[in-house]
């Protein structure tokens, strides 16, 4: 068997590899975060509340009957925002890929109607454009 110089594994031709890896490795963190968000956002935020940051997936929610298990809506969205007392809302997990029903954009829209009846200011909950962000005040 030949022997393998440890700098062959962070050659150039290695380099897009470690890259999938670290991001596989990125997207267990981010997965396990919304299931903990999930699970435990009802009690977070009275508890540790208020929330400066919340992070809150609106897309893949259609069809519900079999979305709803493991995606929320734009509405139930607003009422996760409103449940940890979050000062500042980011939507995400839309808009990237083809996962659901719904079209591209329809999880921004949705999420607007939804802060307009729950009466909750467009800038307390944004969907930033791709590439876009804000910067979030004291």
């Amino acid at each position: 068997m030949p022997e393998v110089a440890p700098q062959a594994f962070f050659n150039s031709y290695s380099q897009p590899m470690i890259a999938k890896i670290l991001l596989a490795l990125l997207a267990l963190v981010v997965v396990a975060a919304l299931v903990a968000l999930v699970i435990g956002y009802a009690i977070s935020g009275p508890t540790y509340g208020p929330m400066r940051l919340a992070l809150i997936p609106i897309g893949a929610y259609r069809p519900p009957w079999f979305m709803a298990p493991v995606h929320c809506s734009p509405a139930e969205a607003v009422e996760i925002h409103k449940d940890v007392c979050s000062q500042q809302s980011v939507a995400i997990h839309y808009g990237t890929f083809p996962l659901a029903d719904e079209e591209e954009m329809e999880p921004v829209t949705d999420l607007q109607k939804a802060l307009q009846q729950q009466s909750i200011p467009a800038e307390k909950f944004r969907a930033l454009a791709e590439g876009k962000g804000f910067v979030l005040e004291n």
